[in-house]
């Protein structure tokens, strides 16, 4: 297992199925660490991407999302 999570060996889609079968977990979640079903994984990328900011820089990428909000409320197009 350690030498397929290292990158020294690689595994079929065959047995990565067995394996998040046996794991009981989505073969997503093997594959890129998230599962994209579920309503919140974007939340949870959102949140591990904060834990590297400064309380500084998180109060700055909250008023940032607050301003996209606020536009959005309008209707103004902001993408």
């Amino acid at each position: 297992m350690s030498r397929i999570e290292n990158g020294c060996a690689q595994i079929s889609l065959k047995h990565l199925a067995q394996l998040s079968l046996m794991l009981e977990c989505p073969i997503e979640y093997l594959i890129t660490g998230s599962v994209m079903q579920s309503p919140d994984y974007k939340s949870n990328e959102f949140t591990k991407l904060l834990e590297g900011l400064s309380s500084k820089e998180k109060d700055v990428v909250f008023k940032i999302t607050e301003l996209i909000i606020s536009l959005k409320k309008i209707g103004a197009s902001i993408l």
